[in-house]
This record gives C-alpha cells, sequence and structure tokens, in this order.
C-alpha cells in the first residue's frame, strides 16, 4: 500500500481542515506512544530492581524486594498496549496477508484498506466504550489492586485515552485511504492511470 499511502499524502487539495487535524492527531499519538515507552521503560526497571533486591536478599545483604511488582508490570503493560495501538494503526502497522490483496491492483486494495479501517473503527470504539464504562465502575465502588491498594479505575483511565486515540488514528487512516482511493478514481477517470 506504499503507493497509495503516497498518493493519500502528498496529493495536494486534501481538504485542508482534515489534514490539519490528521497531523494533529498524529503528533498525539506519537507523543502516546512515548509515554507508553516510558511506562514500559520504568516498569521494567522496577522489576530489575526488585529482581536485584530478591538477589541481594538471599546474600543476607540487607535490602528486601517490595512486593507488588507484578501489579505494577501488569499496569504498566495494559498502559503500554492501548498507547502503542494508535501509533501502529497510523503507520500501517497491524499484520497483514497481502498475497490476495496485491493481486489485486491499487485501487480494490484502497477498498479493503477501507474496509478494514472501518473493522477496526469498529472494535476500537467497542473497546474505548468499554474500557470507559468498566473504568466508572471501578471509580464508583473503589476497586483496588490487590497487594499495592492500587485504584483501579486510574489504569483504566490511562488505557482509555489511548483506546480514544486509537479511534481517531482509525478515523484518520480511513480518511487518507478514502482520499487515496478518491484521488485513484479520478485519475482512471481522467486517463491518467489504468
Amino acid at each position: 500500500m506504499g503507493e497509495a499511502q503516497e498518493l493519500a499524502d502528498t496529493t495536494p487539495g486534501v481538504v485542508p481542515s482534515i489534514s490539519g487535524l490528521a497531523r494533529g492527531v498524529d503528533r498525539l499519538c506519537l507523543g502516546l506512544c512515548i509515554a507508553g515507552g516510558l511506562v514500559l521503560v520504568a516498569a521494567l526497571t522496577v522489576t530489575m530492581l526488585n529482581i536485584l533486591a530478591r538477589l541481594c536478599a538471599s546474600l543476607d545483604i540487607g535490602i528486601s524486594p517490595f512486593t507488588g511488582d507484578g501489579e505494577l508490570m501488569e499496569a504498566a503493560c495494559a498502559i503500554a498496549i492501548f498507547a502503542f495501538l494508535p501509533w501502529c494503526q497510523l503507520n500501517n502497522g497491524h499484520v497483514t496477508v497481502d498475497l490476495f490483496v496485491s493481486r489485486l491492483g491499487m485501487r480494490a486494495g484502497l477498498f479493503i484498506s477501507l474496509l478494514s479501517d472501518l473493522g477496526m473503527a469498529a472494535a476500537a470504539s467497542f473497546i474505548a466504550w468499554r474500557l470507559v464504562v468498566n473504568m466508572l465502575e471501578k471509580y464508583q465502588y473503589g476497586e483496588t489492586t490487590m497487594l499495592l491498594q492500587l485504584p483501579i479505575w486510574q489504569i483504566y483511565l490511562a488505557a482509555s485515552v489511548g483506546s480514544v486515540c486509537f479511534v481517531l488514528a482509525c478515523c484518520v487512516t480511513f480518511g487518507r485511504n478514502f482520499a487515496a482511493l478518491a484521488r485513484a478514481m479520478s485519475r482512471t477517470r481522467d486517463g491518467l492511470c489504468a
């Protein structure tokens, strides 16, 4: 889909407000991805330090490990996954099987991309909706993690931000592919490409 993406990104005259919105979503998703990476690195650092503390405790050095590093890692992974999904969507980073689609041509490939963007947007919207509903329930009941007593709603809140950005990213990729398909169709009408 490289040619199609190029067609969507480089053709002048794409509705300026939409392309400006797409740039804003791009920046937001990149920032979220970087933040997710930092959360994951912090969780890995805590886990590594706790492993070293366990080693020190076994050697009677006087440093003891703390409980709950597994809870921190679990929360960090959930937050990071939802932070990475929007950036992955914007960069067509999801796993695809192009054996069949590559034989169909650019317009058919763009149409299939539109359908997959719609499906991904529907799935992302459902996930975002359920995360927000569950976050509100966790907040209402004051549910916490077992060992560290961290409020679970805060983890859901962070994941919800990522899932809403994922929905926005799906809308942007749909818009880009729709614009590319429209340009490909107009070029065909004008006799510029087959």
